[in-house]
């Protein structure tokens, strides 16, 4: 499991860790290939394995005859076709294509230790930094053509006669094989050594040592280069069941119990020539008093001729004490102490951590539980861990387009050429049977004080995640996947709806029971307005009765104020009027004496000007 950076980060580890194992398990036939890693790892020092990025292209051939111009347009549309051949006749028109479909995925292979090469003394399980690796096996000069090596150079390569290190795996179960060469005709299936070399080497002389991947043919003895590549880091993974230190190579159980073994099996060896002996025994005889050949075969009531009865006496054997068998069960024990686990039930791991790496062995554990926990541990952290890192990295260099992938139940769109760099990881070792009973037993515990804490609201302890987690384990250590198929994650998009879903509904269900409690308030505040209405309304009458007694009365004397008033003003108003008339009538006479001067002077100014004109005009005729 990768481990998340920050809180952010928690939903991208979670997915990257199971999209990696999924590339393992699902993309690969992962169960074989750990399975092969770990037994060779317990049987023969060490396992390996090599991590990839494998180009497959699948080419097919497709012939259409008599389609129309439409059809033809459609196919090309395709990018994954190319056109071989293409005519018009009468009929249509017809097309040969080539279509290219790519099967290319992340390749993890389980490398026999047999054709893992490394540079001698190199001091560390991890390859990684070796400054040699290469992994040698054999091909068919027609797989090797059709990856593109020019025919004429396959040709040339010797065919493989020595590769015989792996018939081991075939005589111990008395099975044939012939490792080397190939009985074949045909000379496609040839078979040859090809070896792929990882070193550091100054390949474009800059003086700086690059990283580079050799292919060659001819095995441990090469005879052809057939390829040489720049390369980022070196594809092998490597695991130990017994680390010894500064060393590649550990210890297997093999190498632990080979010494028992080879005494138990002498020791049975006496122990079963002891019980042919004594139902076989040898017989002492007298010479020539006794038919041989009736001695030389011995059956169930059968005849010896004598020629008397002492002639033949049996020589006997005598049985095994009962330290050899003692002896068997004392080298059973020293076995089961040296490799941790006995032919009588499986080692109980209930003291085992469950994060091995991580948080590591938390209790005393018998010298037998030790040894399978440390096991347990150095495959997990050697091997499985750095497995999954190398898988990611080369998921995240050419995976370089956008792919939708199921996550949580949900279709996701995650792009491994944005993953960012990890370096922490948490390794979890597989518990066994015996012990899930007691993790269970221990979950429910768990849940049943998680459900007692859920009842208090103010309680802080625990959320929907940590019941949900629990519920999870619950169902692993029950032997199923988690918890997903039965209940819904709060944190997968389905959860958050949900949670989405119940919250509006709360709040819902909220706002109309405080609209419901608003209107009965308003009700009771209505019937006490009422109430208080009415009182007001009975104490109001009595006062406006009595302002209604004292209104008659002011209105009462109010009349007759304003009818004297209204009297006195009528007297005013005909004195008024009488001045007006006056006034009117002296303002006549005063115009009329206006107008009167006003043509009065009129006059007396034309008569002036007359007289003027006059005199003038007298005095122009005296002149002339």
């Amino acid at each position: 499991t990768f481990d998340a950076t920050s809180a952010k980060d928690e939903l991208q580890a979670e997915m990257e860790s199971r999209f990696v194992y999924d590339i393992l398990m699902k993309d690969n036939n992962g169960f074989i290939i750990i399975h092969q890693f770990i037994k060779d790892a317990l049987m023969q020092k060490n396992g390996f394995i090599k991590v990839y990025y494998e180009e497959d292209v699948n080419e097919k051939i497709e012939i259409y005859t008599g389609i129309d111009q439409n059809t033809v347009q459609a196919l090309l549309a395709d990018a994954s076709l190319d056109i071989v051949e293409m005519s018009e006749e009468d009929t249509g028109i017809d097309m040969k294509i080539k279509r290219s479909s790519s099967n290319s995925k992340v390749a993890v292979v389980s490398v026999p230790p047999e054709e893992f090469r490394v540079n001698k003394n190199h001091n560390s399980v991890d390859v990684s930094h070796a400054r040699f690796t290469a992994h040698v096996f054999e091909k068919t000069c027609g797989d090797l053509i059709a990856e593109g090596y020019s025919k004429e150079i396959v040709d040339s390569i010797p065919t493989s006669e020595s590769y015989d290190d792996g018939d081991y795996r075939f005589y111990m179960q008395d099975e044939a094989s012939q490792m080397g060469g190939s009985n074949s005709i045909d000379p496609s299936l040839r078979v040859v050594e090809i070896a792929e070399c990882f070193m550091h080497i100054d390949i474009d002389e800059d003086g700086i040592a690059e990283y580079v991947k050799i292919t060659v043919a001819g095995g441990d003895n090469p005879t052809e280069l057939l390829d040489a590549e720049v390369i980022d880091s070196s594809p092998f993974v490597s695991a130990t069941a017994i680390l010894m230190s500064h060393k590649l190579f550990g210890l297997s159980i093999y190498d632990r119990l080979k010494q028992i073994q080879e005494q138990k099996t002498t020791l049975w060896r006496n122990i079963f020539d002891n019980m042919y002996l004594q139902n076989n025994q040898r017989t002492v005889v007298v010479e020539n008093q006794v038919n041989l050949d009736d001695l030389m075969v011995s059956r169930p009531g059968g005849i010896i001729r004598a020629k008397r009865l002492d002639a033949v006496a049996p020589y006997v054997t005598p049985p095994l004490s009962g330290d050899a068998y003692k002896m068997m069960d004392y080298l059973d024990q020293i076995r089961a102490s040296r490799a941790g686990v006995t032919p009588e039930g499986p080692v109980t791991d209930s003291m085992i951590g469950d994060r091995v790496g991580s948080e590591g062995i938390q209790s005393m554990m018998s010298q037998k539980e030790e040894l399978v926990g440390l096991m347990i541990r150095v495959i997990a952290e050697t091997g499985i861990k750095p497995l999954c890192y190398k898988i990611r990295e080369e998921v995240s260099k050419h995976h370089d387009v956008a792919q939708e992938y199921k996550f949580r139940g949900q279709w996701i769109q995650t792009n491994p050429t944005m993953w960012a760099s990890r370096k922490h990881s948490t390794v979890r070792v597989g518990t066994g049977s015996g012990n899930r009973k007691e993790q269970q037993a221990a979950i429910t515990n768990f849940l049943a004080i998680q459900e007692k804490m859920l009842a208090n609201p103010q309680q802080a302890m625990v959320s929907e995640s940590k019941v949900f987690k629990a519920l999870d384990d619950y169902a692993k250590f029950s032997g199923m996947p988690g918890a997903e198929s039965y209940f819904v994650d709060p944190s997968s998009p389905e959860g958050q709806q949900l949670r989405q879903q119940k919250d509006q509904s709360a709040k819902q269900s909220q706002q109309a029971e405080m609209e419901q409690k608003q209107k009965e308030l308003e009700f009771q505040n209505k019937i006490a307005d009422a109430e208080t209405s009415k009182a007001q309304t009975a104490s109001m009458n009595v006062q406006l009765k009595a302002q209604v007694e004292t209104t008659k009365n002011e209105l009462a004397n109010q009349k007759q104020m304003m009818d004297a008033q209204l009297s006195a003003v009528k007297q005013q108003l005909a004195e008024a009027e009488a001045v007006i008339s006056a006034e009117e009538q002296s303002e006549e006479l005063r115009f009329k004496y206006y107008n009167a001067k006003l043509t009065n002077e009129t006059q007396r100014m034309q008569i002036k000007a007359s007289a003027k004109a006059a005199s003038d005009n007298n005095k122009d005729s005296g002149n002339e």
